[in-house]
């Protein structure tokens, strides 16, 4: 198995468990702490929470960063997969652990998953 069969895997099981009624469930606070720090909203898209669940994307799926906003206006929220992100950062860490000096003192600024 690869890390990113594994994510993919996990995303996939877990978003149906997401309560949206208990922001201190360990699963939901892991989703949404996912979705605000990596842009992203669901599994595949942001269509997973109305495919899978029936509902309206969270909150956290939110472009702005108080968490409010129209969750059923796609401009206002992320509308790209977590997944999708997930892949990104492990091809920019594969690369960079192949590639970079780490003894060079330069400090990126931007993610490379954005």
């Amino acid at each position: 198995f690869k890390v990113k069969d594994i994510m993919s895997d996990w995303m996939k099981d877990t978003l149906k468990e997401y309560k949206f009624n208990d922001s201190t469930d360990a699963n939901t606070l892991v989703w949404d702490t996912m979705q605000r720090s990596m842009h992203c909203c669901g599994h595949v898209d942001h269509k997973d929470w109305s495919s899978e669940l029936q509902q309206h994307p969270p909150m956290s799926c939110c472009k702005t960063g108080d968490g409010n906003c129209a969750t059923t206006d796609r401009q206002q929220i992320f509308t790209r997969g977590c997944r999708e992100v997930h892949e990104k950062m492990n091809a920019w860490f594969d690369w960079t652990f192949k590639n970079y000096n780490f003894n060079d003192s330069s400090d990126p600024t931007t993610h490379a998953w954005d």
